[in-house]
C-alpha cells in the first residue's frame, strides 16, 4: 500500500477466544483491552469493529451440491460476503485521485433473513 492511503495506519491486532466461551464475555474483555490501550500515550486511538450485538446467522453450505454445480463453497461464501458485508472489487483513478471500488447489496435487499433466499451464485453452465 501507499503510505497514507491504506485502510489503516499503525498496527493491527487480532484477539481470539480459544475457549469457545460466551461472546458477550469476550466482547467485554476486548472493550477492556481497547480501553487500556487508549490510556497509553503511545496510542493515538485504538478501536475495534467487533460487536456481538449485530445480527448473526449460521449458514450451512451444501458442499456436495456446490461440487455438483461446478462451484466451490468459497464461491458461495464470497457471494454472500459481497451482498451482505461488502467486497473490495478494484481501484480506479480519476482526476489524479485513487478510488476504491466496493460492492454490496442495497440495504433494503439484505434486511431480513428471508432475503437469503434471493441470492444466486453463477456457475459455469447456469445460474444455481
Amino acid at each position: 500500500m501507499i503510505p497514507g492511503f491504506s485502510a489503516n495506519s499503525g498496527i493491527s491486532l487480532v484477539m481470539q477466544d480459544r475457549t469457545g466461551g460466551d461472546l458477550t464475555k469476550f466482547y467485554n474483555i476486548v472493550k477492556d483491552f481497547i480501553g487500556e490501550l487508549n490510556k497509553r500515550p503511545e496510542f493515538q486511538m485504538a478501536q475495534t469493529s467487533y460487536n456481538p450485538n449485530y445480527p448473526q446467522y449460521m449458514v450451512h453450505v451444501d458442499v456436495a451440491k456446490c461440487k455438483q454445480s461446478g462451484i466451490s463453497p468459497s464461491t458461495v461464501l464470497s457471494t454472500l460476503q459481497g451482498y451482505y458485508g461488502g467486497l473490495y472489487a478494484s481501484n480506479f483513478n480519476a482526476y489524479g485521485k485513487l478510488y476504491r471500488v466496493m460492492i454490496q447489496g442495497l440495504p433494503e435487499t439484505r434486511q431480513t433473513e428471508e432475503s437469503l433466499n434471493s441470492i444466486y451464485v453463477r456457475s459455469r453452465s447456469s445460474v444455481t
